[in-house]
């Protein structure tokens, strides 16, 4: 009797496995559009749908009908690839199209030291050239980088930034690491920031992703300990708890998060987008992928930025063959891109094609 119970649980199990994956697996056609790159970290489009990436190796390249790398790691200052280190973030200025100004955040060796810093950059006749460095000496480690960059509807360029293993000054406004930063395009502190200096926001581990809504409103994704990572509504001058508190649980003294995953182990979340585009019927829902799970995921909010449902679209052991996914960019078209992040795979070994580009569309 013992045996039939666990058969029928086992039967009961796999039949929902496989309805899951007829309902999310059929939702997309995918195209490769680039493999054997190495580490692929942050998408961006400019408003032509001319596709900008960064490797983490220390080349940044430009997509639009085949590839050209723009610059490779001698053009980055004493650029550190180590670990979890390396050229991450990429954000393309608000009047690219008039002035061809990018910036990077990317890890460096300063006298003998791990940091990370922020540069401007202009692209002229496809080469990176004229680094300015904007803001220098910023917390750095093999890990716990951040180093997302993503302009605001005001202007100003924002930051994620690392605690770089040093938890316990994620909670000092003095410490850069552990923030949300904001700057102005030239590097110098806007007047209304909460403390003085480059600081938006507080007490994070890990950020990992940041994208603005049309109406101002910022998202962030950030990597928990060894469980709770989290979806936050980054509001000025707000503490988000690390390392006093981790994930949604209500605590009078900080800011709760909008979403955690999961109380009982880490999924990674990554890079993170919001749907405006009409090929898909998402307008307005949070995109983000996560590493250790290899998940793509669909995140509804209610109107008054909470969290409402969540679905996931994409499993490494349902149906996705991915891998560990890094970055999820909205194409102008509506189309959808991700990143994959394999080369350095903690859990299997990677795909021979990886590290992989991919675009999604609708199922035909």
């Amino acid at each position: 009797m013992r045996f039939l119970y666990f058969s029928l649980i086992c039967l009961l199990a796999s039949l929902l496995t496989a309805a899951n994956e007829q309902q999310t697996s059929h939702l997309f056609d995918m195209d490769t559009l680039l493999t054997g790159l190495e580490v692929p970290w942050d998408l961006e489009f400019d408003s032509s749908g001319t596709l900008y990436f960064t490797e983490r190796i220390g080349r940044l390249s430009r997509l639009d009908n085949q590839k050209k790398v723009l610059a490779s790691a001698e053009s980055f200052t004493n650029l550190r690839v180590e670990g979890e280190a390396g050229l991450m973030g990429l954000a393309l200025d608000p009047q690219f199209s008039e002035n061809n100004w990018l910036y990077t955040c990317y890890s460096a060796f300063a006298d003998d030291q791990r940091i990370n810093r922020v540069s401007r950059f202009k692209v002229t006749d496809d080469v990176l050239q004229d680094e300015r460095i904007i803001l220098d000496n910023l917390p750095g480690s093999g890990a716990h980088n951040g180093c997302r960059l993503a302009f605001g509807p005001d202007g100003y360029l924002y930051i994620s930034m690392g605690e770089a293993f040093n938890p316990k000054l994620a909670q000092d406004p003095t410490y850069l690491g552990g923030k949300i930063l904001r700057i102005a395009s030239d590097g110098t502190v806007p007047e209304d920031n909460p403390f003085g200096n480059e600081v938006w926001s507080l007490g994070h581990r890990n950020p990992q992703g940041l994208v603005f809504a049309d109406d101002g409103s910022l998202f962030e994704t950030e990597h928990g300990p060894e469980a709770n990572d989290e979806i936050n509504l980054i509001t000025r001058g707000e503490n988000y708890g690390w390392p006093e508190v981790t994930g949604d649980a209500p605590n009078a003294e900080f800011s709760q998060a909008l979403k955690s995953y999961y109380p009982d182990g880490t999924i990674a979340i990554a890079g993170l987008d919001i749907y405006r585009g009409t090929m898909f019927p998402w307008q307005g829902n949070l995109l983000f992928v996560s590493l250790k799970a290899g998940r793509f995921y669909r995140l509804e909010l209610t109107s008054d930025k909470n969290f409402k449902s969540d679905e996931i679209l994409l499993d490494r052991n349902i149906n996705s063959n991915l891998g560990r996914l890094r970055d999820v960019e909205v194409a102008p078209d509506g189309s959808i891109y991700l990143a994959t992040s394999n080369i350095n795979d903690r859990n299997n070994a990677p795909h021979p094609d990886d590290d992989r580009i991919v675009r999604l569309k609708p199922k035909q």
